[in-house]
């Protein structure tokens, strides 16, 4: 799959182990807010899927509210 979707994307990669999920996570979204916007191509193989993995906590501020109402009605 990642030949398919690389020409297109500006980061793409396949987690191979668990441990490896929140270093890919931040590297795609490093690359897709760096130089010109792409889209991320991150595949999760389904034997990884099925497998339990501790959500880690994140000290991350909440997100500014954004009204693109506002914007759509001109």
């Amino acid at each position: 799959l990642e030949s398919v979707f690389k020409p297109c994307t500006r980061y793409c990669a396949t987690l191979r182990r668990l441990d490896d999920l929140p270093r890919l996570i931040h590297e795609a979204f490093t690359a897709i807010q760096t130089g010109r916007r792409r889209p991320a191509a991150l595949f999760l193989p389904q034997d990884l899927m099925k497998q339990e993995y501790p959500a880690p906590v994140l000290d991350v501020p909440p997100a500014e509210p954004n009204n693109h109402a506002s914007v759509l009605k001109g």
